[in-house]
């Protein structure tokens, strides 16, 4: 999801909202990411992921 936010807390600009959703992260790295295994570990358990971050892959590939 990507919103910008008008407030008066920042008259003079927008505040830029970005939050993927754990999906939309999870393709993205589909585009790089090249071990199918945790690749395809991750992408069953979306669901369970609150905050979406492309750093999950590669710190499953350190472990």
């Amino acid at each position: 999801m990507l919103s910008f936010v008008d407030s008066e807390e920042a008259p003079r600009g927008q505040v830029l909202v970005f939050q993927p959703t754990a999906l939309e992260v999870h393709r993205k790295a589909g585009e790089w990411f090249d071990e199918s295994e945790i690749y395809d570990f991750v992408g069953e358990r979306l669901d369970q992921i609150p905050a979406p971050s492309m750093r999950l892959y590669y710190r499953a590939r350190e472990l």
